[in-house]
C-alpha cells in the first residue's frame, strides 16, 4: 500500500491539482499538475507527498490524502496494463 510518507512528487508528476474548500487561493490554472506545483515553488521532486501537503494547504490547494494516492496508484497501474 503507498502512503504519503513513502510517495514521491515525481511519482505522481501528472497528478491534477484541486483547490480546497477555503476562500483564498487555489491552483494557478485548470489541470495544473503536483510536478508543476512544485517547480512553481522550487521544491525537489524528491519530497514526500507529506512533506508537500502542508504548502498545497498553505496555498489554498487540497492535501492528498492517501486515499487519494491509493486511487490515483490504481489508475496508473490499469492504465500500464492496458498498453501491454
Amino acid at each position: 500500500m503507498f502512503t504519503i510518507d513513502n510517495v514521491r512528487v515525481y511519482e505522481l508528476d501528472d497528478y491534477a491539482l484541486e483547490d480546497d474548500s477555503t476562500d483564498y487561493g487555489g491552483v494557478s490554472y485548470c489541470g495544473q499538475t503536483l510536478l508543476e506545483f512544485a517547480t512553481d515553488i522550487d521544491c525537489s521532486y524528491t519530497a514526500t507527498i507529506s512533506a508537500i501537503n502542508p504548502l498545497l494547504k498553505e496555498c489554498g490547494i487540497k492535501e492528498i490524502t492517501n486515499e487519494d494516492l491509493n486511487n490515483y496508484m490504481e489508475k496508473d497501474r490499469r492504465s500500464w496494463i492496458c498498453l501491454k
